[in-house]
């Protein structure tokens, strides 16, 4: 069954390790015979949230909406900082709902400078739980990513790279079992 994933990458630097590493879930999973769309935010341009009507923001937020929407699984990819999500990602979220994540898999990446990486993932698993979302219990935090990747822009460390495709393959898994229950009739039993 051929799925439908959107993968929102969260950094606004030009050339980024985040997007990178969506890179390789993109053509990933697309070896795999899925649909995958990347939503670079630093192409992406998103105004802030604030108090005017849904209607008086730009095509790209209603843009945003309808990929979320019509994807099977998503994936929320990040870099660090100061122990969080980006300012931007967390922007792109709030343009959302529970409208458009309701009941939906959501597998979770971050980058990191540092040695650590999970409080990003924390967050997000957060945000995505108050938006009943279903986030897989595989995640992946890549630290001291400026030294994971070569010159192409593939990871060094083969571990780090199955673990990736694992991620990947949980995320593909939920999505079926999701898209096939949505498509089965459910009986009701009255007494």
């Amino acid at each position: 069954m051929s799925l439908r994933i959107v993968a929102v990458s969260g950094s606004l630097k030009k050339i980024n390790r985040t997007q990178q590493a969506v890179g390789i879930l993109r053509h990933y999973l697309t070896e795999k015979k899925h649909e995958v769309k990347v939503i670079d935010l630093a192409s992406f341009p998103l105004p802030f949230v604030d108090e005017r009507p849904a209607t008086d923001y730009p095509p790209e937020v209603q843009d945003l909406k309808s990929m979320i929407a019509a994807a099977d699984g998503i994936i929320l990819a990040t870099p660090e900082y100061h122990n969080s999500l980006t300012g931007a990602l967390k922007n792109a979220i709030d343009h959302l709902s529970e409208r458009e994540f309701k009941g939906k898999p959501v597998a979770l990446l971050s980058t990191a400078g540092g040695a650590v990486g999970v409080d990003s993932l924390n967050d997000m698993r957060l945000i995505m739980r108050s938006l009943h979302a279903v986030v897989i219990p595989r995640q992946v935090s890549i630290v001291h990513a400026s030294q994971q990747f070569d010159e192409e822009g593939k990871l060094k460390d083969k571990s780090l790279e199955t673990r990736l495709f694992e991620m990947a393959d949980e995320l593909v898994r939920f999505a079926t079992l999701f898209k096939s229950d949505s498509q089965t009739e459910v009986v009701r039993w009255t007494r």
